[in-house]
């Protein structure tokens, strides 16, 4: 037992390596994880957001699937760009889209429905991209922590993308509920101005703060 144990903790310092010696892995990591971050803070927000400030939580159906569409436009496009240019600009270029549109759907307001739905068409090309691209780069870091300790790891390695999916959904879970009770949020009743205009920021250019540290 005794051996089987001390062969069994070699295995984990030697596949351990393939992390903390990854450094395109560590950056990766650190950027998958603001980037869903990010996008489930705005998700997580939507019942709020559209029940109170839109007063109609239907037209969410209307922003998803617009979203959807677009997401599917933005990872065919980072598909056909990645032949041409490298992985790390198009995620650079991505983010930036995302949060020039949160930014200026800030500056418009919430007093018409035309502004979310055209911030939901274009930063959702930039989700669909991101998400293809943090895919494919996480096979390229595969491919570099083999070359670095000789050795794959690929499960190891696909299994990050795992726990920051499941780290984020909870944090995000975190945010919603302190963002509520710090804006003072009352169910099942009319909103105040300012608890309205603190789901608008957050909604809007919330997410973005979150993005920029990706």
């Amino acid at each position: 037992l005794h051996t089987a144990y001390r062969r069994q903790r070699q295995m984990c310092i030697r596949d351990s390596k393939n992390i903390y010696q990854n450094r395109p892995l560590l950056l990766l990591t650190a950027s998958n994880f603001a980037i869903r971050l990010a996008l489930l803070v705005r998700s997580g927000f939507n019942y709020y957001y559209f029940s109170y400030n839109y007063g109609d939580l239907s037209i969410y159906s209307t922003i998803a699937m617009a979203g959807m569409a677009t997401s599917l436009l933005g990872s065919i496009l980072f598909t056909t760009l990645a032949k041409r240019v490298e992985k790390k600009m198009l995620m650079s270029v991505g983010m930036i889209i995302y949060v020039v549109t949160g930014v200026a759907y800030y500056f418009a307001g919430y007093s018409e429905f035309k502004y979310v739905l055209i911030m939901s068409l274009i930063s959702g090309i930039s989700t669909g991209a991101l998400m293809v691209c943090i895919n494919a780069m996480l096979a390229d870091t595969i491919e570099y922590g083999e070359l670095v300790t000789g050795q794959s790891n690929a499960g190891l390695i696909n299994s990050t993308r795992c726990f920051i999916s499941k780290l984020t959904s909870a944090m995000s879970g975190i945010v919603t509920m302190a963002t509520l009770a710090i804006c003072h949020y009352a169910p099942g009743v009319e909103q105040s101005v300012s608890t309205l205009n603190s789901f608008h920021t957050l909604y809007s250019i919330g997410a973005c703060i979150v993005m920029v540290f990706g």
